[in-house]
């Protein structure tokens, strides 16, 4: 077969099917735009994440978490770990 005669049929095919092309088609455009969007959440947070842990001039990794209530057996739970070096809880006070 012809490449034209291919496009012909395939054109034929298209047109004779209207609503389940038109379905096809709304489909791969989802499809598409939840792999971007996806992809696009997961580079944002690991951009967030990666921003968050960046080390200082000596060389040492700090993390901000912050806590609606800050429990006091958490944190002497996690200044027993070994790989974890200091920690001490930010008090800050917030406006309300």
């Amino acid at each position: 077969m012809r490449i034209t005669e291919l496009i012909r049929i395939s054109f034929r095919a298209l047109t004779a099917n209207k609503r389940r092309s038109l379905l096809t088609m709304l489909g791969i455009v989802i499809g598409i735009t939840s792999v971007v969007t996806i992809m696009a959440l997961g580079n944002g947070i690991k951009a967030a994440t990666l921003k968050n842990l960046q080390t200082d001039q000596s060389g040492q990794q700090t993390a901000e978490i912050t806590f609606l209530k800050v429990a006091l057996p958490p944190l002497l739970v996690l200044r027993k770990m070994m790989w974890i070096s200091p920690i001490k809880p930010l008090q800050t006070k917030s406006k309300k």
